[in-house]
């Protein structure tokens, strides 16, 4: 499915409609977000207004010197962050729209030049022996 922008709208415009409809939702779910992290509080027993007071903070894990990143870690923090499973949903949007784009499509293309050329070569043989035999 390719998604066409109308007529008159230009890049910039449609970039600062998307960022603002982001925000928009980030405002809107916020409320949702903080009380879900409520009912889930961490086992370190950090309070959830302090965890929520700033976007950046709230993103990001925080490590101690004990505590290292492993991937059962990464797994279980993206499973109970609502903005890394949208992150991740993102990423894995713009992995599979790259992917066909870059790999799958030009392909398909390729092959569909390959054929009708095939087809062209076998009608032009035809009709050159078609002359040759009217002659």
């Amino acid at each position: 499915m390719r998604i066409r922008r109308p007529r008159g709208i230009t890049v910039q415009q449609l970039m600062i409609v998307t960022a603002v409809g982001f925000l928009g939702g980030v405002y809107i779910w916020k409320p949702l977000i903080l009380k879900y992290r409520a009912e889930s509080e961490d086992p370190t027993g950090e309070s959830v207004k302090e965890s929520a007071s700033t976007v950046s903070s709230s993103v990001l894990p925080t490590k101690t010197s004990t505590e290292t990143m492993s991937s059962t870690n990464l797994v279980g923090y993206i499973k109970n962050s609502p903005i890394a499973v949208m992150a991740a949903g993102i990423f894995s949007t713009l992995a599979i729209v790259g992917t066909y784009r870059f790999a799958i499509r030009p392909r398909l293309e390729r092959r569909r030049r390959e054929e009708a050329e095939s087809y062209a070569e076998y009608i032009f043989q035809q009709e050159q022996s078609h002359k040759a035999d009217l002659k």
